[in-house]
């Protein structure tokens, strides 16, 4: 998984109040690594020879440079393979190839039994809620509320700026947890340097940010290879 991949899967998890899911996945990938490498260590005579047999034993990376450049829905994908990693953005009729969560049906993602088509998904950018909707300023422009829950100003630990003053966090409600604001003054001015390419982009990468903004997890388990537009986005986090 590659970190612009991590990124989005803390995005996605600070979006639904879950980003523990998203660091306990960066923690398991992160201790799978090590593991890798001590096993490497331990046996360098065996690792060479392994490097040495990979283009003659299958499956392999090759394998998988082939099975995407022959397009989607027309390769298999071997379960042992993060399809987030071997696949890009689908068009809208395209069937991805593995997905990490839901099923594929008919050309619909079923997410918690309901199923969902990215036709049935608008190709433009779903609107923002105002931030008068969510968030709650005193006199001093300070923030009392968030989403319903109340708001407190805490330091920064000492790795992420702890000389920086006290940002805004909301309580959790499912487990009481105080969480970052992310965004306390709404979506803020478009970074030109983060769009995606205009010649890439359209109404496929559309509709799949239309559908992880409703469902919060990527249609079919395929993260799309161009980032999203700034206004499809979600900045209420």
């Amino acid at each position: 998984m590659s970190p612009e991949e991590m990124r989005t899967l803390y995005y996605l998890g600070m979006a639904n109040g879950n980003v523990q899911e998203a660091q306990q996945y960066e923690h398991n990938l992160v201790n799978q690594a090590r593991q890798m490498h001590q096993k490497v260590l331990n046996d360098l005579e065996g690792a060479l020879d392994y490097v040495i047999r990979g283009e003659t034993e299958h499956p392999n990376r090759l394998d998988i440079v082939k099975q995407s450049m022959r397009g989607f829905g027309q390769s298999a994908i071997p379960p042992s393979v993060n399809p987030v990693s071997a696949a890009s953005v689908l068009p809208p009729t395209a069937s991805p190839l593995q997905p990490l969560s839901g099923h594929q049906v008919n050309g619909t993602a079923t997410t918690n039994g309901a199923p969902k088509a990215l036709d049935d998904l608008p190709s433009t950018p779903l609107p923002q809620p105002p931030l008068s909707t969510y968030a709650i300023y005193d006199r001093n422009n300070r923030l009392t509320t968030w989403k319903g829950r109340p708001v407190q100003y805490i330091p920064l630990p000492a790795t992420e700026g702890a000389d920086k003053a006290p940002v805004p966090h909301f309580q959790r409600q499912d487990n009481g947890d105080w969480e970052r604001i992310w965004f306390p003054e709404g979506m803020p001015p478009a970074n030109p340097d983060a769009a995606p390419d205009p010649q890439r982009w359209g109404e496929g990468f559309a509709k799949a940010y239309n559908f992880v903004w409703e469902k919060g997890e990527f249609f079919g388990g395929v993260m799309p290879e161009e980032p999203p537009g700034h206004e499809f986005v979600r900045w209420d986090v």
